[in-house]
């Protein structure tokens, strides 16, 4: 069975949680499995592995053209990544090569408009989440010819359905290297850390999180990238001590787990999360969590019990939230012991295993 992935940035761009649950799928499957992804430099984790590669120009939501583009048209900077690669695929004579595999998977909503139309093997679309209905969803589900919905959370099915009536074959979790993410064997010394991870941009409550740890005595450390990141920093700036925080930048998935074990505490105040596999990967690695009370992460997280729940905007309720964890090495202790028997149950091995019995029935 040959297995086709479909994604721009699966490949060459370590961020993401779709990016990087395609890499886990492509790590177990390997040879049976073709990526088609954009053009650049392959991610290590990629590169390394014996698995078929093929590479379609496309514009980048990073690039200059991009911007321009989604800056004077309607068209998102995602969909005019995604249009670029479709266009090119079908100029340069890729389709036929994506034709050549048993099943297709695509992972973002543009993307399976576009190819579950020009291909004809069977097609499966998995889910990364849904906020709200919108006439861009409304579309795909119009167009599209995808034989199999997948979905990444129980709360993400459950809007389909409640939306747009539509039922999902299975539910496939984002999951965790339990091996790698692991809890550090290094005992905390001095301040305590505080580590969010993720995307710079709307919607991670990022500012929240900046006025919540003002009057709290800890270190915050931000890992990832985003279009608000000199934003971000220059908020920090305003409101917080210099030598009190510290963005570190994007940083390679294969080595983000060192940034979980060299915190103390976890911090994510979403306002949507289709998972939250960065609340997962801080539980894997032992550390107390500090989250959102959302539908998608109350699946495998109980507040009190393995992390610290508040309603998203509730910045006095996220103060409180780390100022108990600060006070209390016992409570740090609980949730950190908690927490990662919760990550137990959401192995990759598991997962994957999942995803890949879903391309075994549509191709039997």
């Amino acid at each position: 069975m040959r297995i086709g992935i479909y994604n721009p940035r699966a490949g060459t761009k370590s961020a993401g949680g779709t990016e990087t649950f395609i890499r886990e799928v492509i790590q177990q499957c390997d040879k049976t499995v073709e990526l088609f992804t954009g053009e650049g430099k392959l991610l290590s984790e990629v590169a390394q592995l014996d698995v078929t590669v093929h590479q379609i120009p496309v514009h980048y939501k990073e690039d200059r053209i991009n911007k321009v583009l989604s800056t004077y048209t309607p068209l998102l900077s995602a969909e005019i990544e995604a249009l670029s690669m479709y266009v090119n695929a079908r100029r340069t004579g890729m389709i036929d090569r994506l034709e050549a595999c048993d099943v297709m998977s695509t992972h973002y909503y543009a993307d399976n408009a576009l190819i579950s139309r020009v291909v004809d093997i069977p097609m499966v679309f998995r889910f990364a989440g849904i906020k709200s209905p919108s006439v861009r969803w409304q579309t795909m589900f119009t167009t599209d010819r995808a034989d199999i919905y997948v979905a990444n959370s129980q709360s993400t099915a459950r809007r389909l359905q409640r939306w747009y009536d539509t039922d999902v074959k299975e539910t496939v979790y984002a999951g965790v290297d339990v091996k790698q993410f692991t809890p550090s064997e290094e005992p905390s010394t001095g301040e305590l850390v505080v580590l969010f991870v993720g995307r710079l941009d709307d919607g991670k409550g990022f500012p929240d999180l900046i006025e919540a740890v003002e009057g709290v005595d800890v270190r915050l450390r931000v890992v990832g990238d985003g279009n608000r990141r000199e934003e971000f920093e220059s908020l920090a700036q305003q409101r917080l001590d210099a030598d009190s925080y510290t963005f570190v930048g994007e940083v390679p998935h294969d080595e983000v787990h060192r940034e979980y074990q060299k915190a103390d505490i976890f911090c994510l105040p979403s306002y949507h999360e289709s998972f939250g596999i960065v609340v997962l990967e801080a539980l894997a690695c032992g550390l107390p969590v500090v989250t959102t009370d959302l539908d998608a992460i109350v699946e495998y997280v109980d507040n009190g019990e393995n992390a610290l729940l508040f309603e998203p905007g509730d910045v006095p309720a996220m103060e409180d939230a780390l100022h108990r964890l600060v006070n209390s090495e016992d409570v740090r202790r609980r949730l950190s012991s908690a927490g990662r028997e919760t990550a137990l149950q959401y192995s990759w091995s598991t997962q994957i295993e999942k995803m890949m019995k879903v391309y075994r029935q549509l191709v039997e």
